[in-house]
């Protein structure tokens, strides 16, 4: 994925661009067409997630121009597709394996099917990047919840902090944004 600078429409640029951008919309390389995702009637999608298809999907969240990762929702579920580097140390996935491993840990969220994402043709969906080809996941994760960052009150915080240490193990969690 490639980004400009933000381009005013009066700049020639701008009537450059708006056209290679809809037509690459229409028309996206097949590495990057991922067959999982349908559009619905009524703007909710289908995904066909470790063989199970969730209809009445609505996007939860995407982020700004330049990340990698979409959320959709659906009753039950909320599916995670981010495009990793290829290289990647650790994915979600292991940490989330790692947490749960001694049992169920109250506060953080269980995961359901984890995977790459393929297309038609069983080769991975991909997406060439300025800093290395990227690979599509999808994470399906059983619980959703707000970021611990976002909570407004101490006594909120308490709360949850204090449902983390309810678990049977103790771990030393660092909360991100």
């Amino acid at each position: 994925m490639y980004r400009t600078d933000q381009i005013a429409w009066n700049e020639p640029l701008a009537k450059v661009l708006l056209p290679r951008v809809l037509s690459y919309v229409d028309e996206p390389p097949s590495l990057m067409v991922d067959p999982t995702i349908r559009r619905e009637n009524g703007g909710t999608f289908q995904i066909t997630v470790g063989g199970n298809v969730h209809k009445g999907c609505i996007q939860g969240w995407a982020p700004a121009p330049g990340r990698w990762t979409t959320i959709l929702k659906a009753s039950g579920s909320v599916f995670k597709l981010r495009y990793l580097l290829s290289d990647a140390e650790h994915t979600e996935a292991e940490i989330l394996k790692m947490i749960h491993s001694p049992g169920e840990i109250p506060g953080v969220v269980r995961m359901g099917w984890y995977g790459l994402v393929k297309r038609e043709d069983g080769r991975n969906v991909v997406c060439p990047s300025k800093d290395g080809q990227r690979r599509k996941v999808c994470l399906e994760l059983k619980d959703e919840g707000e970021l611990f960052m976002r909570i407004s009150t101490p006594y909120e915080a308490l709360v949850a902090v204090w449902d983390l240490l309810e678990g049977s193990t103790f771990l030393h969690l660092s909360f991100c944004c």
